[in-house]
């Protein structure tokens, strides 16, 4: 299989070769080199074999690994200067690398060091969002369960030097992201940030010991927070999905000692000024008037996340009421009724017994959200009040 699969995609990229061979990249048919490029990773979409034994109890390379081995010479030509300014030509590729990673998985390991390096420097060097992709494709193939502890640990990349590599990787890439969203509006760049909290957010899932250990933590989390202000629906989106992730693992994970001893680092930046109060008030905003009526509930979530982690001790009784008292909430041009904020902020801020159950909480900051767009009468809110 391996031998085939070496002899499929030799052609391919002979033919790949031949359209680099332009004078210079405004006269190369990048369209035609991007399609030769997905050709590969079509051959290697099919190529998952779960039984890599001969006849003889050897165990042979795997077929995605041999292709992308044959065909590298010709891809990491592709990697450089002038090639991989091209967005068609770097979505290609980053395709390879994700089919290639899916099928092989952890077999993949001897490759993992350059297409790593490739991913990172493409993205570096030029913001491909395809660049991220593949990266978070990749920190999943690679994690798993600690099985050192009962109940199982956090996942987590077990090897040591390819953790180390994932956290280089995580580090030039956010801090290439935080350096460009930094000079232009999100708005601009609304894909680069999706792509930036969605990797966060699988580092979150997958390699929480890695990202939490991350110099990179705290400015992804600024970074977030300014997103979930717009309305751009899949920055906001995948904003809003690497907060929750962050200040609500989930029970299991959270008991965890990764993240039991990880966390300080999210702690610091929400009791930082312009960390959680920033955070309580985008996330109010957003609902009241800027985000997309989709993700309503993803902000109402968020909030009750932070409500649960940081409570009236916490401050977060104090960082809503700061922004809900404001008389031009949610927006000058169309306040919310001020006596719809008195009752919003004593049901947000109940303590104790007439606390709201969480999935009655978060229907409750729903409702508010839709008082505030005019989408719903104020009475709406009655019926939590009982």
């Amino acid at each position: 299989a391996a031998e085939f699969a070496k002899r499929l995609a030799a052609p391919i990229a002979a033919r790949a070769r031949e359209h680099m061979n332009a004078a210079n990249l405004a006269q190369a048919r990048l369209d035609l080199l991007g399609a030769e490029v997905r050709l590969i990773a079509a051959a290697v979409r099919f190529l998952e074999f779960a039984n890599l034994v001969d006849v003889r109890g050897a165990i042979v390379e795997h077929p995605a690994i041999a292709t992308l081995s044959a065909a590298w010479p010709t891809l990491s030509a592709l990697n450089a200067e002038p090639w991989r300014s091209a967005p068609e030509v770097v979505d290609a590729l980053c395709e390879v690398y994700t089919r290639s990673l899916l099928c092989a998985k952890t077999t993949a390991a001897p490759l993992l060091p350059h297409l790593l390096e490739a991913l990172r420097d493409a993205f570096v060097a030029h913001l491909h969002p395809s660049c991220l992709d593949a990266l978070a494709v990749a920190v999943e193939v690679f994690s798993a369960p600690d099985a050192t502890t009962q109940p199982p640990g956090a996942s987590r990349v077990h090897d040591p030097a390819i953790a180390e590599s994932f956290a280089n990787a995580l580090l030039a890439c956010a801090q290439a992201a935080h350096a460009s969203l930094s000079r232009s509006p999100i708005a601009e760049q609304a894909d680069v940030a999706r792509a930036t909290f969605e990797l966060a957010n699988k580092y979150a899932l997958f390699a929480p010991d890695v990202l939490l250990k991350s110099p990179a933590l705290q400015p992804l989390m600024g970074m977030a927070c300014a997103a979930i202000g717009t309305n751009e629906r899949d920055a906001v989106r995948a904003a809003l999905g690497m907060m929750s992730a962050l200040i609500e693992p989930g029970r299991r994970a959270g008991a965890t000692a990764t993240w039991q001893n990880g966390r300080v680092a999210v702690d610091a930046w929400v009791a930082s000024a312009g960390g959680g109060e920033n955070l309580v008030r985008a996330a109010l905003l957003a609902g009241g008037d800027r985000c997309p009526r989709h993700l309503l509930r993803p902000v109402a979530q968020l909030l009750h996340a932070v409500r649960t982690r940081y409570g009236h001790n916490g401050g977060f009784h104090a960082w809503l009421s700061s922004v809900i008292t404001d008389p031009s909430f949610p927006s000058p041009n169309d306040p919310c009724d001020d006596s719809v904020r008195r009752v919003f902020r004593e049901l947000a801020t109940r303590e104790g017994d007439g606390s709201l159950p969480p999935q009655r909480w978060s229907a409750m900051v729903v409702d508010f959200f839709q008082i505030c767009r005019r989408e719903a009468d104020k009475d709406a809110l009655l019926a939590h009040q009982m």
